[in-house]
């Protein structure tokens, strides 16, 4: 059953392979298969090199991570590897903040086994920066824009934008200037350190300014676990801040200062007992401090609008102002400065007329600067802008308990519009702003007080919300204070 059967071959089976052009098969069979195998090496080994003649750029940069172009075409970031074809090309190294580096290469390439053996050449570059501050400024500005995007998964990290910045200015920092310039652009970073990544890259980075970009010593370590312990502020806003990211729970936070602001008045009064300007009253605010989370934030004498900017006051700007009118919605819209909303009227019987409607941020800076060419003699050197989220709260705080609006008290500082603020938004207020020139930048911008569309008593002075700066909202108008031009963090003017 399991034995081996014969297997018998018929003469039908046997196949006979014809003699060609007198050339027997065992020859010519050798033949083909020898040209087949030729070809295959051909084209394995010798036509790549002939179809894509090339070489391969081994680029290496100092500092590393610059975008890498060949021919205008970005391909990678170094270090990298990239193939360059034949002929002329122009390789070129950039950094934000650096000036770019640009090799020109004549590119040959060998052409036997070329994909397994390419020819290869180091493209080196070092890049330099005239002005390390603003390029270390312009990452932690990528930084800020970041921080808004929450905490990330592990499968979806983001760029340690602030760190890498400080890895390649870090060597400026020798200079004891531009380091204090640096720790300054830090501490501004400080205000948007929301989230446990965004702290630990916030770390690294001042680790890596502390050691100039080099990697920290012990020495250099310790040094910057001081000053930052030192920078960074009270013990209250600190362990708020530590809390807020999970690490120790909420009850181990200073107990005394989480959530609490207070005014004190302690500075001059403004130089003018009462102005009105282009039809609108503004009201004096003696300057003081306010306090929030253990943290004392010093607020100049100022003059507050009585009101948010009506649509007279807002019609006598753009008649100076054309560019600002509701005609040429579109190319400001394309401009990026406005929204659809901006200027349309409401037709709802709550909304707190005769405010002006849809007004963007740049649009009310417009009407701040425009509004400054107005300000008599006795406020030379003062300013009309946007307050700062600090002065709009001090001023509400200042306000607040005082006489009915008419005698000497703004009306509707809760519950008419969310009213623009000047400087950039940061999700850690109770930081204080910096005063560097350099602060990062914001995608956003702050609002407070509230609307007529928020129920009562979801919305007080001390809520706070942000928008970008082209949004046009029937919620969202302003009130302008008048303040020393000295005054005020960055961003505010």
């Amino acid at each position: 059953m399991f034995g081996r059967k014969n297997i018998e071959i018929l003469p039908e089976d046997r196949v006979k392979l014809p003699v060609v052009l007198g050339i027997k098969p065992g020859h010519y069979l050798a033949v083909l298969y020898g040209c087949i195998i030729l070809a295959v090496l051909f084209m394995v080994l010798v036509y790549p090199g002939l179809s894509k003649p090339g070489i391969v750029a081994v680029i290496s940069s100092e500092p590393s991570g610059a975008a890498i172009r060949v021919d205008g075409v970005t391909l990678g970031s170094s270090p990298c590897e990239v193939f360059l074809p034949k002929g002329g090309r122009i390789v070129e190294m950039v950094l934000p903040g650096f000036e770019s580096h640009v090799v020109r290469i004549d590119s040959g390439g060998r052409i036997f086994a070329s994909n397994f053996f390419p020819e290869k050449i180091p493209v080196k570059g070092t890049l330099t920066t005239a002005d390390p501050v603003a390029a270390f400024a312009a990452e932690a500005a990528d930084y800020v824009r970041w921080s808004f995007a929450g905490e990330p998964a592990e499968v979806n990290q983001i760029p340690l934008s602030l760190s890498e910045g400080a890895y390649r200015t870090g060597p400026a920092a020798v200079d004891p200037e531009l380091k204090q310039e640096m720790d300054t652009v830090l501490k501004s970073a400080l205000r948007f350190a929301s989230t446990k990544a965004a702290a630990r890259d916030l770390l690294r980075a001042k680790f890596l300014v502390g050691a100039s970009g080099l990697s920290p010593s012990p020495f250099t370590l310790i040094a910057s676990v001081q000053e930052a312990a030192a920078s960074i502020g009270p013990e209250g806003p600190v362990r708020t801040w530590l809390a807020g990211l999970g690490y120790g729970s909420a009850g181990q936070a200073d107990e005394t200062n989480a959530g609490r602001t207070a005014i004190r008045t302690n500075g001059a009064n403004p130089p003018l007992s009462s102005l009105t300007l282009n039809g609108q009253e503004f009201i004096p605010v003696r300057g003081g401090i306010i306090e929030k989370n253990g943290v004392d934030s010093p607020v100049p004498s100022m003059f507050m609008a009585g009101t948010e900017v009506s649509s007279a006051s807002w019609d006598a700007f753009v008649a100076e102002n054309p560019k600002w009118s509701a005609d040429n919605r579109e190319a400001l819209i394309a401009e990026g400065l406005v929204s659809r909303d901006y200027l349309l009227p409401i037709d709802h019987s709550a909304y707190p007329r005769p405010a002006v409607p849809g007004v963007s941020w740049y649009a009310a800076r417009a009407y701040c600067r425009w509004l400054s060419g107005k300000l008599p003699a006795a406020l030379s050197g003062w300013e009309v802008k946007l307050p700062a989220e600090s002065e709009w709260h001090y001023a509400a705080l200042y306000f607040e308990g005082r006489s009915p609006a008419g005698s000497g008290t703004p009306e509707n500082l809760s519950g008419g519009l969310w009213e623009w603020c000047g400087e950039p938004y940061a999700p850690l207020d109770f930081f204080p702003p910096s005063s560097a020139v350099n602060e990062p930048d914001s995608p956003e911008r702050p609002v407070k007080g509230g609307s007529w569309i928020n129920q009562p008593g979801t919305v007080n002075l001390t809520t706070r919300g942000s928008l970008p700066p082209g949004s046009s909202s029937p919620f969202v108008g302003f009130r302008p204070v008048i303040a020393p031009i000295s005054a005020g963090p960055a961003g505010t003017k």
